[in-house]
């Protein structure tokens, strides 16, 4: 299905490195402050060119591959500007085009902006602060961002290669800063999150390894897609995201045991991969890489130094559970509810008494919405992986299973209300938005060349 022989947007490609290249020297010379300006300056010149002078979706395409340095320094701008700028585009592609709206339609996105909305309303209602809940709209329109790409091959490859761009670029800007790849102190500001730049990662991981590399078009280019595997394997590594390390993991498994045909360059690229991580271990970087892994896993070290306090919120969870109405204590309160009950617990130890967001999607919603709302949380993720299983099973496509089986796992280590975990969703959703009317079988150990519905080809312009 891929649109003018596998091309990629290259001028996209042009005004991302325009943009993000310039930003990340000015992080390497200890100027955030200037380089935040310039990349959020540049990309809302380019964003609102590109709505007016060329078709969309041009200007989403390049919103989504800038998305990893725009979440890392969108405290130096105006920190909703991310939601902003994923709202534009979508915006200015469905009101022109009702194969879209028909598409997010057809996949239930309606309902999902729906429900976002009214939980932020709510929240924002009860808390009496506008920015509680507010970052579900990241992900809700960053899962419809995939969901309108998927039928553009070609543009959804130069979104996914800009993110890979932008992720190599931010990991050169901060080697050598600190121990942990993307989370320093540059210029007095201290900027990253391990989570944020090894998510983004795990998910290029599980587009190259996952069905034949097809969904980035690199199906018949074996060299490059092996490349890509082994950089973005050995810049997870050095993420230290045990999260992302996890995701990872997850993925790869699940590919091993389904993907059939994708077995051997798994293993292929596991073994170079091994070779490349030998070869950085034997740098700063990789003495940062040791120290990480006796973190995680020594038995000298408590549960609670090793999961970073999650830990003790799901040691807190059953005590705030049974205290809850079955319908929560309100969205928007549930930092309230750890500071009061965290002092509740001897036990706990993690930030007593202090607001703190709970550090997974199922925490806050059981506690914000009780038995109620997590049951209709764990029954909508239920009927995605199961709808995203049978397509597997038409078509063989596997990364919709695999898009909702990390997004599962993101959700249990973080909110996942953030452009990456919605990006996940999003890729779920595909096989809500294009289950074929008869069952096919699947072919044995491999992917069908043209597979179902989520190849229909859909004009640019469209």
């Amino acid at each position: 299905m891929p649109l003018a022989g596998d091309r990629l947007d290259w001028i996209a490609l042009a005004q991302l490195l325009f943009s993000v290249v310039p930003t990340m020297v000015a992080l390497r010379m200890g100027l955030p402050t200037f380089g935040a300006r310039w990349l959020f300056g540049t990309i809302i010149v380019f964003v609102l060119a590109d709505v007016f002078f060329r078709a969309p979706p041009a200007d989403l395409v390049l919103v989504l591959g800038a998305m990893p340095a725009l979440t890392l320094l969108r405290d130096l701008f105006f920190y909703n500007s991310v939601l902003i700028l994923l709202a534009i585009p979508i915006a200015n592609l469905v009101l022109r085009s009702p194969t879209d709206f028909k598409r997010l339609r057809t996949a239930g996105m309606l309902v999902f902006v729906f429900l976002a909305f009214f939980y932020w309303v709510v929240s924002f209602a009860l808390s009496g602060d506008y920015s509680r809940n507010l970052r579900i709209g990241e992900m809700v329109l960053a899962a419809a961002a995939i969901l309108v790409l998927a039928p553009r091959r070609q543009m959804l490859a130069t979104a996914m290669f800009g993110v890979l761009i932008t992720l190599i670029a931010i990991g050169l800007a901060f080697v050598g800063l600190s121990d942990r790849l993307s989370y320093a102190v540059i210029g007095g500001v201290l900027l990253g999150n391990p989570v944020t730049y090894g998510v983004p990662l795990a998910m290029m991981l599980a587009l190259c390894i996952g069905d034949g590399g097809r969904w980035i078009m690199l199906q018949r280019r074996t060299g490059l897609r092996l490349a890509v595997c082994v950089i973005v394997g050995v810049l997870l590594l050095l993420s230290t995201s045990r999260a992302s390390w996890l995701t990872a993991a997850v993925d790869l498994l699940l590919v091993l045991v389904l993907g059939g045909a994708q077995r051997k360059f798994i293993l292929t690229s596991l073994a170079v991969l091994v070779f490349a991580t030998v070869g950085v271990m034997q740098t700063t970087g990789g003495a940062s890489l040791q120290g990480w892994f006796f973190r995680t896993f020594s038995p000298d070290r408590s549960l609670l130094q090793k999961t970073d306090g999650r830990s003790d919120q799901w040691m807190l969870f059953p005590l705030v559970m049974a205290h809850a109405p079955p319908w929560g204590f309100g969205p928007g309160r549930g930092r309230d509810v750890y500071a009061r009950y965290s002092l509740l617990d001897e036990k706990v130890r993690f930030k007593r008494g202090n607001d703190m967001a709970w550090h997974s999607l199922y925490l806050q919603i059981g506690v914000e919405l009780g038995v109620i709302g997590l049951a209709a949380l764990l029954v909508l993720l239920g009927r995605t992986a199961w709808i995203a299983y049978r397509h597997w099973t038409w078509t063989g496509e596997l990364v919709p299973l695999v898009g909702i089986m990390s997004f599962l796992v993101v959700a249990g280590t973080v909110s996942g209300m953030d452009p990456f975990a919605g990006m996940f969703l999003g890729f779920a959703l595909v096989a809500s938005s294009s289950r074929p009317r008869a069952r096919r079988k699947r072919p044995r150990g491999g992917v069908r060349p043209l597979a179902a519905a989520s190849q229909v080809s859909v004009p640019v312009g469209q």
